[in-house]
C-alpha cells in the first residue's frame, strides 16, 4: 500500500492514511518490526505531498518512543535532516 510506484495518482489517499496510521502500526507490531516498516517509512518521508511528509513529521516523537533511544540515534537522526 505505501509503494509509490503503485500510488502515483496525485489525489491518492493511501500515502497518507499509511503516514497516519504508522506509528499505531508500528506500536502494534512493535519494535522488533522495524525492518520489516522500515522501507515504507522511508517511501512516505520521500512522498512528494507536503501533508504526508508533515504527519511523519508530526508523529516522529512517538516512533522514536517506540524504537527507543538506541535505533532511533541509529535510524531516524538523518531522516529529516
Amino acid at each position: 500500500m505505501g509503494d509509490p510506484a503503485k500510488n502515483s495518482h496525485p489525489e491518492s489517499e493511501i500515502p497518507y492514511q499509511c503516514a497516519y496510521n504508522f506509528p499505531a502500526v508500528l506500536f502494534t507490531m512493535g519494535s522488533e518490526s522495524w525492518p520489516k516498516l522500515k522501507q515504507l517509512y522511508l517511501n512516505l518521508t520521500k512522498d512528494g505531498r507536503y501533508k504526508v511528509r508533515r504527519t511523519l513529521a508530526f508523529s516522529l516523537h512517538e516512533i522514536a518512543k517506540i524504537l527507543g533511544a538506541e535505533k532511533t540515534e541509529k535510524e531516524l537522526i538523518g531522516v529529516f535532516i
